[in-house]
This record gives C-alpha cells, sequence and structure tokens, in this order.
C-alpha cells in the first residue's frame, strides 16, 4: 500500500456520513495518494486558498488535507465545523500548524502520516553529512565564483581541518530516539558510524528505547550533555516543545569531539532536521 493508503483510508472512513465526501487538497499530493482517494469514491478538489480566504471555503468541503504551506486557526475551524467539514488531515508529521484543540472541541477529526516521511528524513540527513564531511557547499559556492578552493575550506566548527573526512569511523549522536532517529541510525551504522541517542520521553518508551538500541548497537547516553561529549557528528531529531527548548546551546555545542573514534581529524558537525 502507498505510504498514506492507510491515512487514506482512515480520512474516508472518518468521513462515512457522506456518500461520495468533498476532499479539499490544500497544499498538493502525491499523485498516487490522489488516485487512491478517487479511486475510493472521494470527490477531490486541488485547491490552495491564501489565510484569509480559507476558514469560508472550508465549510464547503467534508475534509481538507493540508502540509506545511497552511495553517488551521481556531477561527478556520469553527467556520468550516459550522459548514460540512468533520476531519483535516495533516500529510505528514506534526500538526503544530492546526489547532487541535479548537478541532476537538468542535467534533473534528485531525489524522497525520508520521510514518511517510522517514525514508526521506533519513536519506537529507545522510546527504547533509556527507556534504558537511568533504565541504561540497563552500566548494560549489566557491567553484560557481571561479575559485578553486581546495585545502582552503574548514570542515565542521572553527578551526576544524581543511581536508575532508570519511563517515566511517566516527561517533554519531542523535538527540532523539524516534522512528527517523531509528531509521538514521540503521544507515548511520550500515556506513560505518558509531551511534549514540539520548531522548528524554518518559519511563515506558525508555524501556522501548533500550531494547532497539540494544537490538541496533546504539549507545544510549545519560544525558544531551554526555551525547555532545561523546560524538562528533550530532543530529537533532526531537520535536520542538517545552522540555526540549533551549536543550542545544553553545555548553553542548563546546563539548564536541573534534576527531573520530579512529582518531582522524573531522571537526564538530551539528545537523539540526
Amino acid at each position: 500500500m502507498h505510504r498514506l493508503g492507510s491515512f487514506s483510508v482512515a480520512l474516508l472512513a472518518a468521513s462515512a456520513h457522506c456518500f461520495a465526501p468533498s476532499i479539499l487538497v490544500a497544499d498538493g499530493l502525491a499523485p498516487s495518494a490522489l488516485t487512491l482517494l478517487r479511486s475510493a469514491g472521494a470527490n477531490v478538489v486541488e485547491r490552495h486558498y491564501a489565510q484569509a480566504e480559507l476558514g469560508a471555503a472550508l465549510g464547503e468541503y467534508d475534509a481538507v488535507i493540508i502540509r506545511s504551506a497552511t495553517t488551521l486557526t481556531s477561527e478556520m475551524i469553527d467556520a468550516g465545523v459550522g459548514g460540512r467539514l468533520r476531519v483535516i488531515g495533516r500529510a505528514g508529521v506534526g500538526v503544530d500548524n492546526v489547532d487541535v484543540d479548537a478541532a476537538r472541541a468542535a467534533g473534528c477529526w485531525v489524522l497525520n502520516t508520521p510514518g511517510a516521511p522517514t525514508t526521506s528524513l533519513v536519506e537529507l540527513t545522510l546527504a547533509h553529512m556527507l556534504a558537511a564531511a568533504r565541504g561540497l557547499q563552500d566548494a560549489d559556492v566557491g567553484l560557481k565564483s571561479h575559485t578553486w578552493l581546495k585545502g582552503q575550506i574548514r570542515m565542521g566548527a572553527t578551526g576544524g581541518p581543511r581536508q575532508g573526512h570519511e563517515l566511517a569511523g566516527k561517533r554519531l549522536g542523535l538527540l532523539g530516539f524516534g522512528r527517523a532517529a531509528k531509521g538514521v541510525a540503521v544507515a548511520a551504522g550500515a556506513l560505518g558510524m558509531q551511534v549514540h541517542a539520548y531522548s528524554r520521553e518518559g519511563s515506558a518508551q525508555q524501556e522501548a528505547h533500550k531494547a532497539a538500541a540494544a537490538q541496533m548497537g546504539v549507545v544510549l547516553a545519560p544525558s544531551a550533555e554526555e551525547l555532545f561529549k561523546a560524538c562528533s557528528h550530532v543530529v537533532v531529531l526531537c520535536s520542538l516543545s517545552d522540555e526540549t527548548r533551549g536543550m542545544v546551546g553553545r555548553r553542548c555545542m563546546s563539548l564536541m569531539q573534534q576527531y573520530g573514534a579512529d582518531n582522524t581529524p573531522c571537526g564538530a558537525h551539528l545537523f539540526n532536521l
């Protein structure tokens, strides 16, 4: 099934009070997902509304699917529920652009697709790490300005080495150990990196994390500071909340290693995904 398949089925089930539900796709969607919705009998309308116009338009649809380009406020949701709106679908992980409390109070379902972007996020993380290991961004800018920067690009933080490095033999720290972080752990491990992770989640999740870490050969750090102290490469893969706000600061970054576990200089690299 398409990665959005279960999401589409749930969306249709939630709007099953309609013989042929009308679904607004406000921010675009994969063609295969659109086909799945239409083949199930939904009337799918692809249109992006300006924020000022969206509230009034929502009442014309039984469901709306958005991505990150659209924000649904309590006023918009109330206006939509005053009409036909019963389901809000977020084609992605976070629902920070939806007033979930307002939707719940209005009796409107809110669905998301937490697993859909995992592979893309893992590949993007690796792309950033590989590019940083060779200074590709700076080299590209230099080449486009007719400057050959070989041997002149500093890798990582200030004072890093002027030569590229392999990711193999380096310690990677994952701040957060959810679905995406576990995917990065598997991919990085396949490249020969030593993977560490830290998560602030509750005790039930911690037991699950311990089991997963043991299976994947990941070292769980007791704190964020210990994670930074052990690693030359750190990827932030946790959502922003009151608990995580300010977790990464200058002190943590100053603790990072400049050498890999293989004792080769690599500089310190921090990635916020």
